[in-house]
């Protein structure tokens, strides 16, 4: 192809899937803060670690899956702790904290592949400095004191296997994202 255009430009979000338990117990505490608190951004999403989230040309892809498979597949899945509610009062953000020290690792090979086999730029190939879990994005100041008042005092401890990474996609084309969706999986090593 002489010419690729913005429909051919996928966004990709990187991602970790918590225990089917924690992930129902997600589902729960988001209904919970939809019947207190009313709308928020995130109420819907599924329950997910962010990695980092990057945008590429969907011609590329396959090529994405065998680089991932090829660096994932040396990291030994692994457990990772979920403990306690916290909130960033500054963009009115309620989540669950995770553990950090192997994700960030993940995240570092992560960036490393992209920018290195993919020549993607580091400021466009983002990682999250506090990996979390999402309840919601509260609409106002008022409603984030409101839920964080109520979900500071919650105590939640859980852990799950890591044993693969889930990439995500959704077309961007035309500044009209739709929903993502399942582009492929990588395994990690058994433990």
């Amino acid at each position: 192809m002489l010419f690729e255009f913005d429909n051919d430009i996928n966004e990709y979000l990187v991602v970790v899937s918590p225990s089917e338990a924690i992930s129902n117990n997600v589902s729960f505490f988001k209904r919970l803060y939809h019947e207190r608190f009313g709308r928020a951004r995130y109420i819907q999403s599924k329950a997910h670690v962010s990695l980092c989230h990057f945008n590429l040309l969907e011609s590329r892809e396959s090529i994405l899956k065998r680089e991932f498979d090829l660096y994932l597949n040396q990291i030994k899945g692994f457990e990772m702790g979920v403990w306690g509610f916290h909130g960033f009062q500054k963009n009115g953000l309620v989540y669950l904290k995770t553990e950090k020290e192997k994700i960030i690792s993940v995240q570092r090979l992560l960036t490393t592949v992209l920018r290195q086999r993919f020549h993607i730029p580091k400021k466009l190939a983002q990682v999250l400095r506090e990996p979390h879990i999402t309840i919601a994005r509260s609409d106002s100041a008022s409603q984030y004191s409101h839920s964080w008042n109520y979900f500071k005092d919650i105590t939640y401890e859980h852990q799950f296997l890591v044993d693969k990474i889930t990439v995500l996609r959704r077309n961007v084309a035309r500044n009209q994202k739709s929903r993502y969706e399942l582009a492929f999986e990588v395994p990690l090593a058994k433990c």
